[in-house]
């Protein structure tokens, strides 16, 4: 999120090596480790493209919700354990218009709650730190446009219970350095999401 600062990794790497090199000298004792960087490095590598399928509005003093075509199912980081993400929107024709990925948004800013379609209370990629669904400053999206989902690399697709309420896993793409998309997973097939039934 664009409001929250960077780790700074030299520091953190070294204050880790003296506080091993003191260990080392205290107990005569070096130990062995090793760093596990995952979120640092793939969160901000991967994007969700999702669909607003329709616009709800509980009232004049209730929320605005906008439905995508994916949610907990394909991103379930807000369901677990409250994650953050920036928000892009893209209107039919491709273009950006309203982004906080990366960048600040602009002043002029709706209250959207953003679900899925999976009828749980959770479904939701706006929640606080309760679970509770909590609206988001964001430009209200339209019916059609794409919602991109932000830091989404880390844990997104290797966590997800892809497969809940029979959604079929979704497809995979991967941009190369020349700017090349290939697709590095298909969208499953009902075929295959039934095939182990007996």
């Amino acid at each position: 999120m664009n409001e929250e600062e960077n780790a700074d990794i030299k520091a953190l790497g070294e204050a880790t090596k003296k506080a091993l090199e003191d260990y080392a000298k205290k107990t005569g004792k070096k130990l062995h480790t090793e760093v596990e960087p995952g979120t640092f490095i793939m969160a901000n590598a991967g994007n969700l493209v999702t669909r607003v399928m329709d616009i709800k509005r509980t009232g004049e003093d209730g929320f605005t919700f906008a439905l995508l075509d994916g949610g907990m199912e394909v991103l379930t980081r807000p369901l677990l354990y409250g994650s953050e993400h920036p928000f892009a929107i893209l209107n039919k024709e491709g273009k950006i218009r309203y982004s906080d990925i990366h960048s600040k948004p602009s002043d002029a800013q709706d209250e959207v709650v953003l679900v899925g379609r999976c009828c749980e209370s959770g479904d939701s990629f706006t929640l606080n730190e309760d679970h509770s669904i909590s609206p988001r400053k964001m430009m209200e999206p339209k019916i059609d446009e794409y919602l991109i989902v932000g830091g989404a690399g880390a844990y997104a697709s290797s966590m997800s219970p892809f497969n809940y309420n029979s959604h079929q896993q979704i497809a995979e793409f991967l941009q190369t350095k020349d700017g090349k998309i290939d697709c590095i997973r298909k969208r499953q097939s009902l075929e295959q999401l039934i095939e182990n039934e007996v």
